[in-house]
């Protein structure tokens, strides 16, 4: 089991290969000041587990209570993104969550 306390929270991420890509890319351009490189829409910790759930082909057990075993390192209790508009601005764009996180799945799920 694993103990999510908001499974309604959102969260973005971004893949290594966006990660590179976004570098090289911010290098080529001219602007001032801070810039968030991550997906652009976030998924919420539900969508994130019917992923899993629907590669692996098992149902995640999701537990009401709290202990120090089935505590998730992503178990946010408000919403966990920023704000990529700048990134956008500049005419960077990402691969979305729903296309690399399968892919990512299925990687650690050999």
């Amino acid at each position: 089991p694993i103990f999510l306390s908001r499974i309604e929270s959102k969260i973005a991420f971004i893949s290594a290969d966006d990660a590179a890509s976004s570098l090289y890319e911010l290098g080529l351009n001219v602007f001032t000041g801070p810039i968030n490189v991550a997906s652009s829409r976030p998924m919420s910790l539900k969508e994130c587990m019917r992923h899993i759930e629907k590669i692996v082909g098992e149902k995640i057990i999701i537990s009401d209570e709290q202990n120090e075993d089935n505590l998730s390192p992503y178990n946010i209790s408000a919403d966990w993104f920023m704000d990529c508009s700048r990134l956008e601005e500049l005419g960077i764009e990402l691969e979305s969550i729903e296309e690399y996180l399968p892919r990512m799945i299925k990687l650690l799920n050999i």
